[in-house]
């Protein structure tokens, strides 16, 4: 049963889910401990820290040797490094794998809790949630029993999905909408499915490609209100719906749904739709992680915008770590989107002239 490293006051316990919201943020982090065996008690092992900088942080604490003088097992607690502008974590689902050589063996310990930053000034890590025993040291020590790999080491893994609040949806907007004009609907024909219509009077008011369109003579969708996008492959039936509720609201969520995001902002850039492409890179940016920065950046790439900016600077950070964890994706991603391949070498040459100016600065003290 998983216990708490340090508990939060007044809490009894792991706490069950209570958000209704559908956005997460999944990070997961892996541990290898060489020579386990060398350990004592209270000796621990700190993984790396996964996400983005400025969001908190996933990171995995193991004792080989237990956390403890008398427990004689292997301990193991998950936390987070908080930025200075956040303090909690509610509902977080984790979940600590400890590898066998048989997968049926493995270990696995979790639960649903909140972290909360530690109130110590200056520190950015708070409490930890995990087990004080996964297995007993003797047994992790036998080679029979499969916890140590081929080298000899111990393999940690450690995963955890953050629910994120929904956006406050955004106020009406009305400066720019005549109400005095006469109701008039716009009718839009798709590749799939029923048409759409919408007020002619707010389409016109809120984009200034529609303006243009239903407002000069020049062009027959301005006599008769109809406008006819079925050789538009990309504006399905659920993408081009997002940029009509999106006018209609001034708000976009994709409830995490990354292909029906990009759809939406594949539109919303091809029908100038700059503040739509604002709100979908920051709806994605949410739930940005490890597991898919190269897959958000790869349909970012070359934008100049807020996600791009976002997954580079993850990206960039521990001489491009994250990289070199994905490695097996990159021969595949460069073979698919070469713009994507080279903005990831000019990547990988700033980050490499960055370290050889940081090395002549120490040799030249």
């Amino acid at each position: 049963m998983a216990t708490p490293a340090c508990a939060p006051e007044g809490s009894g316990g792991p706490e069950a889910a209570s958000s209704s919201t559908n956005y997460v943020r999944s990070e997961e982090v892996e541990l290898t401990i060489p020579h386990p065996g060398d350990f004592r008690p209270k000796q621990e092992v700190c993984s790396r820290s996964a996400g983005p900088r400025s969001k908190p942080r996933l990171y995995l604490r193991v004792y080989p040797a237990g956390k403890e003088m008398q427990t004689g097992s292997v301990s193991a607690f998950v936390g987070f490094t908080f930025p200075h502008d956040c303090r909690v974590l509610k509902d977080v689902t984790y979940k600590i794998v400890l590898l066998n050589k048989t997968e049926a063996n493995w270990k696995r310990v979790g639960g649903t809790s909140s972290f909360y930053k530690s109130p110590a000034p200056g520190s950015g890590q708070g409490h930890e949630w995990g087990t004080l025993a996964i297995v007993k040291v003797s047994d992790m020590l036998l080679p029979e029993a499969g916890w140590l790999n081929d080298q000899g080491e111990l393999q940690f893994r450690a995963t955890a999905t953050i629910p994120l609040e929904a956006s406050a949806p955004c106020p009406a907007f009305c400066a720019q909408l005549d109400l005095s004009q006469d109701l008039a609907p716009v009718t839009f024909h798709l590749p799939d499915g029923p048409p759409l219509i919408f007020d002619k009077r707010l389409l016109v008011a809120r984009s200034e490609y529609f303006k243009e369109m239903l407002s000069e003579d020049k062009w027959k969708e301005s006599r008769t209100n109809e406008i006819d996008l079925t050789k538009n492959s990309e504006a399905s039936h659920a993408a081009f719906g997002g940029v009509l509720r999106f006018l209609l609201g001034g708000l976009f969520q994709s409830q995490g749904n990354m292909d029906y995001a990009f759809s939406v902002r594949r539109l919303a850039d091809q029908y100038r739709l700059t503040e739509l492409v604002q709100q979908v890179d920051i709806d994605l940016e949410r739930i940005l992680s490890e597991g898919n920065a190269l897959q958000l950046l790869g349909q970012t790439v070359g934008s100049g915008g807020f996600l791009e900016s976002a997954c580079l600077d993850m990206l960039k950070e521990n001489e491009c770590e994250l990289l070199k964890l994905q490695k097996h994706k990159i021969a595949q991603i460069m073979r698919e989107n070469p713009l994507l391949a080279e903005k990831l070498m000019e990547l990988l040459l700033d980050v490499a002239d960055t370290a050889r100016a940081q090395k002549r600065t120490r040799v030249s003290r």
